[in-house]
């Protein structure tokens, strides 16, 4: 699944059932973001690095059992594509 970005914050909804394996971003311009269980926390990624034109990648191995598993990033700049492996 992937997602372009062009706001600040992205929530992302990992449906139930699912596994959430890893996620890359991808930016234009450099950023430093979080990434957490509910909107301005960083408990999953904190100042999560991407270099101007780069890609970064950061494991993730979380489950969303029965219900979803809502993920909110913050502090995002510029656009921003968020490409998610799931299963």
């Amino acid at each position: 699944t992937q997602a372009s970005v062009s706001t600040s914050t992205y929530t992302y909804t990992l449906p139930a059932g699912k596994w959430l394996l890893g996620i890359a971003v991808s930016s234009a311009s450099g950023q430093s973001f979080n990434l957490g269980l509910s909107a301005g926390t960083d408990e999953l990624i904190q100042g999560g690095i991407v270099s101007p034109g780069g890609v970064s990648t950061f494991g993730a191995n979380l489950y969303a059992g029965g219900s979803s598993l809502s993920l909110y990033f913050s502090a995002l700049s510029g656009s921003t594509t968020l490409t998610f492996l799931t299963l």
